[in-house]
């Protein structure tokens, strides 16, 4: 995952209900800092500073910039803390088997990785879920987690815990249902990149829906989130134990979401294509898992990794 810079700073969910928004735009990681538009009943108003003591403080100013809306008692602040724990705790248990690629392969292996032979011959089905807590380095730890705090606070915030933890959750097991539906003699993959490309289609579905509130930067708000999503699909795919498979297979779950949790147009047609998309996204996961299930002859590329990760293991 690249190094990029949330773009909302969302306002309460009562508040857009009610036809008053908040909406903060930040260009990436510059010296520019955020543009803030109040509307309330269609009036543009100066943004209000409602905590002056805690706005005061550099440290504060700092974090809220980085991290809009961040606040330690929320699911993106725990499945970050569970995905730093479960990275260092593997490191510091397996540190005997951290000289070369292939040994390290075999950790991430049985530490739950994603590898379609053993969910095949196996049916290791918790292999399409773990791969979401595990990391291939300290800079595949560290950029999925700085985007997933960029982003997450915001949109955790105006969407609400359930729906944010729900959406995360099912992009990751949606990205890892196509890369294994995908490559059937698949190699070991891991990371939260295919959850973070549910948030990313989440964001990019906020900034649509609420185009009209952007203010007169909203072209280039969206163009930048297209380009970085583009940039992110064409340049970090090939890299060890990250695949781009997976990152379009979130982005397809997540946007799927994106659109049923639109909850502002009233029209009986749109309520009819949420119908149709809540069936499209069912029929994803079923096609994608049916897929997996019926790959022929695996037995000896699941029985090869399986073994080899022994030997090494009683090896060490």
């Amino acid at each position: 995952m690249s190094n990029i810079h949330g773009f909302s700073d969302y306002p309460p969910k009562d508040n857009a209900r009610s036809g008053q928004y908040i909406v903060r735009s930040e260009s990436g990681i510059s010296n520019s800092g955020p543009i803030a538009l109040e509307i309330s009943n269609n009036n543009v108003h100066p943004p209000q500073n409602h905590n002056t003591s805690t706005q005061s403080r550099p440290v504060n100013n700092c974090i809220n910039f980085l991290f809009p809306k961040f606040n330690w008692r929320t699911f993106t602040f725990a499945i970050t803390i569970i995905q730093i724990i479960v990275f260092i705790g593997t490191i510091i248990s397996e540190s005997r088997l951290l000289e070369t690629p292939s040994t390290w392969t075999c950790v991430l292996y049985r530490s739950g990785a994603n590898y379609t032979p053993a969910i095949n011959v196996y049916k290791h089905f918790h292999r399409l879920i773990l791969p979401i807590f595990l990391h291939g380095g300290w800079l595949h730890l560290f950029f999925n987690l700085l985007t997933q705090l960029m982003y997450g606070f915001t949109l955790e915030n105006f969407y609400g815990v359930k729906k944010f933890a729900f959406l995360y959750f099912i992009s990751g097991i949606g990205g890892n249902l196509l890369t294994s539906a995908s490559h059937s003699h698949g190699n070991v993959s891991i990371g939260a990149s295919s959850s973070l490309f549910g948030i990313f289609a989440l964001q990019l579905a906020y900034l649509i829906q609420h185009y009209k509130e952007l203010g007169p930067r909203r072209n280039f708000i969206i163009g930048m989130m297209v380009g970085i999503l583009i940039i992110n699909l064409a340049v970090f795919g090939g890299n060890f134990n990250i695949d781009r498979t997976a990152h379009i297979g979130g982005f397809i779950v997540g946007g799927m979401l994106s659109f049923l949790y639109f909850d502002r147009i009233k029209d009986f047609r749109f309520w009819v294509l949420k119908i149709v998309v809540t069936v499209l996204l069912v029929a994803y996961f079923i096609i994608t898992f049916v897929v997996i299930m019926t790959f022929k002859n695996l037995e000896a590329d699941a029985n090869s990794l399986s073994t080899v990760c022994d030997m090494i293991y009683s090896a060490s």
